[in-house]
């Protein structure tokens, strides 16, 4: 009988913590959906690439720089899941696209640490000879 009552109390516990915990992951997803992987992009213009300033304001922000050519250059930021890339669109014209780095959408992370990050690297960019021409918000699904 005690062997049939604790066979019991476990399948119950199990079921109770599976119950639970899709009952907390419907919040959950609802809200991450709300916030959604922001994306920032920011259109800048200047006289060249400025692979040195990106350089200089993403190690400034934490970032760790993982690319850096003549036309493209990416930092990570670990400490916050966020991205930044810069790319060339044509001579006199640049990009930074700021985005989670995070593998899920599912990532509770509630602030805007991309918009904060991409911005304090066009800030310094624009800081330096550099116009913000566009500066667009997107949230993903």
């Amino acid at each position: 009988m005690n062997r049939s009552i604790s066979k019991f109390l476990l399948t119950a516990s199990v079921c109770l913590i599976v119950t639970l915990s899709g009952c907390m992951a419907v919040p959950a997803m609802i809200g991450s959906k709300m916030m959604g992987n922001k994306t920032q992009t920011i259109a800048l213009s200047g006289p060249k690439f400025p692979n040195d300033l990106f350089r200089e304001a993403a190690i400034r922000a934490g970032g760790v720089v993982t690319a850096n050519t003549s036309e493209y250059s990416k930092a990570e930021f670990p400490a916050t899941a966020v991205k930044v890339e810069l790319q060339l669109v044509k001579p006199g014209e640049f990009q930074l696209i700021g985005s989670s780095s995070a593998g899920s959408s599912m990532s509770l992370n509630f602030g805007n640490s991309v918009g904060d990050t991409t911005q304090k690297i066009a800030d310094h960019l624009a800081a330096n000879e550099f116009k913000v021409m566009d500066n667009a918000k997107s949230q993903g699904l």
